[in-house]
């Protein structure tokens, strides 16, 4: 996981793109590793790992937030956060898009990849 999060960092580091955090859960209901078989808050679609980020980077309720994902996980994460939410058509996001809404839930929006979202971010965040 560290060797993708290394790749994730710099390809976008690349791009002028700079993370304050990069994390994950590794816990799963279904796993194979005892010790991280279990349900959890942090493992999306909950917001324990997103909400203790935003804690310890002291980031004000009033910041906008922004979910980026290519699962609907991912989005019901964003909602959950108050976040405006992005489906990436990359990884698994055509196949989420093509099933559609599922249990009331769709992105604010759904772009080919992430440039796009980056670009839907900046005009968001500038009202353009």
């Amino acid at each position: 996981m560290e060797a993708v999060h290394r790749r994730f960092v710099s390809e976008f580091e690349a791009e002028g793109v700079a993370f304050d955090a990069v994390e994950y859960c590794p816990h799963h209901p279904e796993g194979t590793v005892d010790a991280y078989r279990r349900a959890c808050g942090c493992r999306k679609p909950g917001t324990g790992l997103a909400d203790g980020i935003l804690r310890r980077l002291r980031v004000p309720d009033s910041c906008p937030r922004f979910v980026v994902g290519d699962k609907m996980s991912d989005v019901s994460m964003g909602i959950r956060l108050g976040a405006a939410t992005v489906l990436v058509g990359t990884g698994y996001g055509n196949a989420e898009i093509a099933s559609g809404e599922r249990a009331g839930i769709a992105p604010d929006t759904f772009l080919p990849g992430m440039r796009e979202a980056a670009g839907w971010i900046v005009a968001y965040g500038t009202g353009s």
